[in-house]
């Protein structure tokens, strides 16, 4: 049996489809459960990455500052509970600008990025006509600044693509990429700066045609990866869920998930529509990268959020925590293109007030949340079925959510339960 950091541990991995990649896997997760007499599972998933070595060292990190508040100020309020942990490992896409994600390499060369880019993106796109349209642009690279013709196949393909999505703002961002010349107006500059307070975009080394591809690019994968982390959060993470409960009816199951892993978690716990509710003892966002309206009841002009029901049917028991923070450039960088493409105002792009936010940047909107200033030394008392906001600026980016001052918060919200 492998151990981190005192905890049991194993490891889950899932296929594109959610399907175990291993069935072993899951008879090993369950032996843990069994032969520890555990009663409480902390479950791991990761978010950008389609790298095993920088996830696990997520875990790891999540883990190691788990472990002094549990040994010291939590101890006494978690006496007598036995801990496991299960690593899910799932093929997620980073961003076609790994220099925002933690674990990223830029490159000074924009010709030279924008292939990488391409490659990446077809291994997300391994059919259909996003794919067609992308091995296009990567067999003729050099031409792409001068082939408007090339360039347009791909915004076709990506309009065919984007409805497809479960998400109710992607319709209309999709009504705005009729137009290749208005598309590349809007999107051809580095748009990174307008997550800046000023809410300005300013030009770059990647200005013009290719960047409004990449740009474009990172609003594509963005929403084919939150797709899928939500499709294999219905079916093969639910699915896991039902098998560590065979083992253990009573285990107490607590979801901790960091961008499209937030995603994934919240899949969980909202199950498929014709999926009885498996409810699960706690729900932990770390900088989650979906919409900021995912949890919230319809408000004018805002639609009733996917995962409502997870409120509504009561599906976490205990409460559920969502860090969000300016400081996280790539959790926002989807929304500011796709505000963007909408002719929005760039005073709000990425904001409270832009429909295309996201909840790592603003938290759960609409959806009774409370909200709370979170440092790492903060007072703390939660409330299960009750969902918290915290405004956490002590995380410095987008990666930098396995620290302590996060995990004592988890912590504490466990307690509870």
């Amino acid at each position: 049996m492998t151990t981190k950091f005192g905890f049991p541990y194993a490891e889950v991995r899932f296929d594109r489809a959610g399907a175990p990649v291993d069935s072993q896997d899951v008879v090993a997760a369950q032996a843990m459960v069994r032969d520890n007499d555990l009663t409480d599972m902390l479950v791991l998933v990761h978010g950008w990455n389609n790298n095993m070595q920088i996830a696990g060292h997520l875990y790891e990190e999540i883990l190691s500052s788990a472990r002094p508040a549990m040994d010291g100020e939590l101890k006494a309020a978690l006496a007598g509970r036995r801990f496991g942990a299960v690593g899910v490992y799932w093929p997620s896409m980073r961003y076609t600008d790994p220099d925002l994600i933690s674990g990223g390499a830029a490159s000074s060369d924009p010709n030279t990025g924008f292939g990488k880019d391409l490659d990446a993106a077809l291994e997300v796109f391994t059919e259909g006509p996003v794919h067609d349209a992308v091995r296009k642009l990567k067999d003729n690279l050099a031409a792409v600044e001068d082939k408007p013709s090339l360039r347009q196949q791909f915004l076709d393909a990506v309009r065919q693509h984007l409805p497809s999505i479960d998400d109710p703002e992607v319709p209309l961002v999709s009504k705005n990429l009729k137009n290749l010349a208005q598309v590349e107006e809007r999107l051809s500059v580095n748009l990174e700066p307008s997550l800046r307070a000023d809410g300005r975009a300013s030009s770059s080394i990647f200005a013009g045609a290719i960047n409004a591809v990449r740009n474009l690019l990172n609003l594509t994968t963005y929403y084919e990866m939150k797709d899928r982390a939500g499709r294999i959060g219905e079916s093969g993470g639910l699915g896991l869920l039902h098998d560590l409960k065979q083992v253990n009816p009573a285990l107490k199951v607590h979801l901790i998930g960091h961008s499209f892993g937030g995603r994934l978690i919240s899949g969980m716990a909202r199950g498929g529509d014709s999926e009885a509710p498996l409810p699960v003892d706690s729900l932990h966002l770390l900088q989650a990268a979906f919409s900021h309206y995912g949890f919230g009841e319809a408000n004018a002009p805002a639609p009733e959020g996917y995962f409502h029901r997870v409120l509504t049917e009561h599906r976490v028991r205990g409460p559920i925590l969502i860090t969000h923070t300016k400081n996280d450039q790539a959790v926002g960088l989807a929304y500011v293109v796709a505000s963007t493409l909408a002719g929005q105002n760039a005073s709000s792009f990425g904001g409270p007030d832009d429909p295309y936010g996201a909840i790592g940047s603003n938290g759960a909107l609409n959806a009774h949340a409370q909200a709370i200033e979170l440092t790492p030394t903060s007072a703390l008392q939660f409330r299960p079925g009750q969902v918290y906001n915290l405004h956490a600026d002590f995380i410095k980016d987008h990666g930098n959510v396995g620290q302590p001052g996060v995990l004592r918060a988890v912590l504490y919200a466990i307690a509870t339960t």
